[in-house]
């Protein structure tokens, strides 16, 4: 599962940024939409120091 964590206050910052919804923004963070906004919102939250990870599910099998 891919993600982007990004500090305290900082979704709020990309929907002022942006013009959108805080549900907006935390669907590109989980990845969940992939429109050119999605990947605009993405790439500001990694230059304000956003860590992205992939987990994978525990019970899933490598």
């Amino acid at each position: 599962m891919k993600r982007i964590i990004v500090d305290y206050g900082t979704v709020t910052e990309l929907c002022r940024t942006f013009g959108v919804s805080m549900v907006t923004v935390r669907r590109a963070l989980r990845y969940e939409t992939s429109t050119e906004l999605a990947g605009k919102i993405r790439a500001l939250a990694m230059k304000k120091g956003g860590v992205e990870l992939d987990e994978q599910p525990k019970n899933q099998k490598i």
